[in-house]
């Protein structure tokens, strides 16, 4: 199969590129990420907009705001497969941000 053939040899080519994930990756949207050129205008402004909607969703005083804060870290790991230090720093805003809520002391998906 020709498209797999040139999948896996962009795979091979970029891998370095991906931060590897406890939960693994999605490998169709690493592939489009990863094979796509440079960033247009047009995608960059589409995520930037997601990450304005991720911020709103966070602001937001909800029952279980940790459901917020780990859909905003997933789609950052998504949107930006290298970008470790960037997704670090969201993670360690999380934590910050919820460490003194006594309900995720022992909340598995805090952990």
């Amino acid at each position: 199969n020709k498209m797999s053939e040139k999948s896996f040899y962009a795979w091979e080519l970029s891998k370095e590129n991906a931060a590897p994930l406890a939960r693994g990756r999605n490998v169709k949207t690493l592939e489009n990420k990863l094979m796509q050129p440079i960033d247009s205008a047009k995608d960059r402004a589409e995520k930037e907009q997601l990450k304005d909607h991720f911020e709103r969703m966070i602001a937001k005083d909800t029952e279980d705001p940790l459901i917020q804060w780990l859909s905003y870290i997933k789609f950052y790991q998504d949107a930006y497969p290298s970008d470790t230090h960037s997704t670090f720093l969201l993670m360690e805003r999380c934590a910050r941000t919820l460490m003194h809520i006594e309900k995720y002391k022992n909340d598995v998906r805090f952990i």
